[in-house]
């Protein structure tokens, strides 16, 4: 579980999550411990057996002495490796649960503020025992850099929210350009009808302008041509 980071994880999910990594924490300790007690065990046993003394004349006791000497530092070195070895199987299983809560905590806030809780608590009432010096640092730097996520998460949700404000407003401002722009073109079209309406209107009142200017004429001249024609 320690390898990937789980999809999905409510706030509900992290204790029993973190329980677990601090469980599994403290089994690799407790072995780390337990090694580290079989090389001490093994090194001093070596130490006694070389700093054995066996008499010069005594060839059998001094044989068995070399001998003894030889297993205990060929003990001592299988017990040191191993030491090295869990305690390099605990670096890695630090590094890997430091990674898999960090992983867990930058899903969302909640889980991330969640976490943060947890190991606070636990890292304030964990006796060294339960908790050494190293993985109490591994262990704050995770909270440190949770903490340090949060807020760039939370700067990233409030631009995000701050961009949305600025779209929804030159959304609206588009909008409402359009619409001016359709009244606009509107009162122009209807302007413009107006304006061939009325020309229309002008037409035909020149033309009938001219047409009773015409008549006029007409009637004026009528007089005069009957009176030139009765003569």
């Amino acid at each position: 579980m320690n390898d990937e980071v789980k999809d999905n994880v409510s706030v509900a999910d992290v204790p029993k999550l973190i329980e677990e990594q601090f469980e599994l924490m403290t089994s690799l300790k407790e072995n780390l411990n337990l090694a580290k007690s079989h090389a001490y065990e093994a090194d001093t046993k070596a130490r006694e057996a070389k700093d054995k003394k066996i008499g010069l004349f005594n060839k059998k006791n001094a044989l068995e002495a070399m001998q003894n000497t030889q297993m205990s530092l060929s003990e001592a070195t299988i017990k040191n490796t191993e030491a090295l070895e869990k305690t390099f199987e605990y670096q890695q299983a630090l590094t890997n649960i430091t990674k898999f809560l960090f992983g867990l905590g930058v899903s969302n806030i909640a889980v991330n503020r969640t976490i943060v809780k947890e190991l606070e608590l636990r890292l304030e009432h964990a006796s060294e025992e339960e908790i050494d010096d190293m993985a109490r640092q591994e262990l704050l730097n995770v909270v440190k850099d949770l903490k340090a996520q949060e807020d760039i998460t939370k700067k990233q949700t409030d631009f995000s929210l701050r961009l949305k404000q600025v779209n929804d407003s030159l959304d609206a401002i588009d909008s409402d350009l359009e619409g001016f722009k359709q009244h606009y073109n509107k009162n122009i079209n209807a302007l413009s009808n107006k304006i061939n309406y009325l020309e229309s209107k002008l037409n035909t009142l020149k033309k009938l302008l001219i047409f009773s200017f015409i008549l006029i004429i007409i009637a004026l001249a009528i007089p005069f041509l009957l009176n030139f024609i009765l003569k």
